[in-house]
């Protein structure tokens, strides 16, 4: 099976005082035919992830706006 990249921006970034963090993103776009996310975004022009993350430090150091590459692999059952 083929592992597949794609390319999200944040949107929305927020943890609360629990360590509870909220990420929302959508595909990256782009209308300049030389930018890499024009790329990415003629392979995936809508959709979003939303997470709820336990782990406040799995997210430290990001903030809204930021892209990030997603890498999506079949995972194998035990």
């Amino acid at each position: 099976m083929p592992q597949v990249k794609a390319k999200f921006v944040i949107n929305h970034l927020e943890t609360n005082e629990n360590g509870y963090t909220q990420v929302n993103m959508t595909p990256v776009c782009s209308d300049d035919p030389s930018h890499e996310n024009k790329q990415y975004w003629a392979a995936t022009p809508a959709g979003n992830i939303s997470l709820g993350v336990t782990n406040a430090k799995a997210f430290e150091g990001y903030q809204s706006g930021d892209e990030v590459y997603v890498t999506f692999e079949k995972a194998t059952s035990t």
